[in-house]
């Protein structure tokens, strides 16, 4: 009887803290905080469903990710681009570093009743899918029990789905064992009611407690932050214009990476990468994405989704084609884990914006991983036209290189002919389609050149990688050619600059038999 009283006393002075706790973060979370909460990526802003509520209406979707998240120096930085929510379209990022399919589906689970228009976003990078995955001591460092709880709680969310991701949770908590017992009372709890009464009210005290304690913690984390100037103007997503965006972002990326021919900003490659840059060359050599539990927990995440009625769309990032060439990461191994991805999307009948292509092209990363200058900007218009359900445009950029110039940032050679040239990086393991593109017509006036060319397949009928290429910067689609078949190739200049040029609408079709 005395442990009953001891423990109805613990419970009163718990949720006279709860109420206080609850009281402060309000007024805290209330004083024009939304601006803070959309430009800062503190780590504890992804441990609360109820502070990230506070920016989800209408007009805003949730973008989850990793640690690509918190790269700012980009004008299409969301954001940023977006005025830290003074504007009639917000992307609401969530997530941080080992953030990666299973941290995510718990918080698509514990939010999806704040998701006002049933749409979500998830950036896939390929360094998730190694072959262990998600290590315990990562996962553990990331884990916020209050969003598993709220995720438990969600009954729209099969009973089969729970299990299988808590099942999941406790594998990936066992570095952490005295989480993990507590989390395994809240399964009994919240999936099968089977504990006993006073260990329900110890646990729903408790639980209550770390929510108003999460909010509490985020508000002071967020007020602390120093916050960008104001900017009175209230941007409208549909006035950007994002062919002069991408040469922006291209020109920042031609000014931040100056020292090394992968397209990495100089600071990152001198902090990492110079002083060991020969022992490096091969250092990948026998690592694959091409198997890994992190499929499963993909598959997961998309059970979330589905079961919700939560409509996701799946941004494939790509890796730096130039680094992982000089480290021998298997180029085959690549070009599966990128299928792999495009076989689950199809397999649930989800929506990809598909950048695997992009490997190559320059400043689309700033480093060997992470979103870039051109990477936001591409992200952008994909997450924008999937809000509007519009279909994703494909673009691409290239390097433009003055007559004076004889080697491109990436180390290309270039023929000093007195014409502009699109030059990059290149390999010789495909079929290139050089297309002739008149570069001397080519010069910064022009708003928009159509281009065309012709392509003779006269190897055996077979699936080919096809490299479209302009110069020595190229394109790679995974097509199906017929022996003596004739096919064609057009695209647009839609844009130029004095060091890029923007590329689109790309078409590559059968003309003859």
């Amino acid at each position: 009887m005395k442990k009953v009283y001891l423990l109805l006393a613990a419970l009163v002075c718990a949720f006279v803290c709860i109420i206080g706790l609850n009281l402060h973060a309000k007024t805290l979370l209330d004083d024009n905080i939304e601006k803070a909460i959309y430009y800062n990526n503190v780590s504890s802003k992804n441990c609360s469903d109820y502070v990230m509520a506070k920016v989800l209406d209408e007009r805003s979707i949730v973008v989850l990710g990793s640690s690509e998240l918190s790269f700012s120096n980009s004008p299409a930085y969301p954001p940023k681009l977006f005025n830290y929510g003074n504007s009639d379209f917000n992307m609401v990022l969530m997530g941080s570093g080992y953030f990666q399919c299973i941290p995510q589906a718990i918080n698509v689970g514990a939010l999806s009743n704040n998701i006002k228009n049933n749409k979500i976003v998830l950036i896939i990078s390929p360094q998730w899918f190694t072959h262990d995955g998600l290590t315990s001591e990562s996962f553990c460092s990331r884990f916020e029990e209050t969003n598993f709880v709220e995720f438990l709680k969600n009954d729209s969310i099969s009973k089969e789905t729970r299990i299988a991701v808590a099942n999941r949770v406790n594998e990936l908590l066992t570095s952490d064992p005295t989480t993990l017992a507590r989390v395994e009372k809240d399964e009994r709890l919240y999936i099968d009611g089977s504990l006993n009464l006073l260990t329900r009210l110890e646990m729903a005290a408790y639980n209550s407690f770390r929510a108003e304690k999460a909010k509490f913690e985020t508000a002071h984390a967020l007020k602390s932050q120093d916050l960008p100037i104001e900017q009175e103007h209230y941007v409208k997503a549909e006035d950007i214009n994002w062919n002069e965006l991408m040469l922006k972002s291209a020109d920042l990326g031609v000014e931040s990476c100056t020292n090394n021919t992968f397209g990495v900003n100089d600071d990152y490659y001198t902090t990492y990468m110079a002083d060991k840059i020969a022992s490096l060359k091969g250092s990948y050599s026998g690592v694959s994405y091409v198997e890994s539990p992190e499929y499963d927990d993909f598959r997961l995440f998309l059970d979330v989704c589905k079961e919700l009625n939560i409509e996701p769309l799946i941004i494939s990032a790509p890796v730096n084609g130039r680094w992982y060439d000089y480290a021998e990461f298997s180029k085959a191994d690549r070009n599966t884990y990128y299928q792999n991805i495009r076989d689950i999307c199809r397999e649930y009948n989800v929506k990809l914006a598909d950048f695997s292509q992009k490997e190559y092209e320059i400043y689309f990363l700033r480093d060997i991983m992470h979103l870039g200058w051109k990477g936001w900007v591409y992200l952008d218009r994909a997450v924008y036209e999937f809000y509007n359900n519009q279909p994703i445009t494909d673009t691409t950029t290239y390097e433009i290189l003055t007559p004076e110039a004889t080697v491109a940032s990436d180390g290309a050679e270039v023929q000093n002919d007195g014409s502009y040239r699109l030059a990059g990086y290149g390999q010789t393991d495909a079929i290139t389609i050089s297309l002739p593109h008149e570069q001397t017509e080519l010069d910064h006036t022009n708003k928009a050149e159509y281009r065309s060319g012709t392509y003779l397949h006269t190897g055996e009928s077979g699936t080919y990688t096809v490299r479209m290429a302009w110069g020595d910067v190229y394109v790679d689609s995974i097509y199906f050619l017929e022996k003596g078949s004739i096919y064609q190739i057009k695209y647009d200049v839609a844009a130029i600059s004095s060091t890029c040029a923007v590329v689109d609408d790309f078409t590559f079709s059968k003309i003859s038999y």
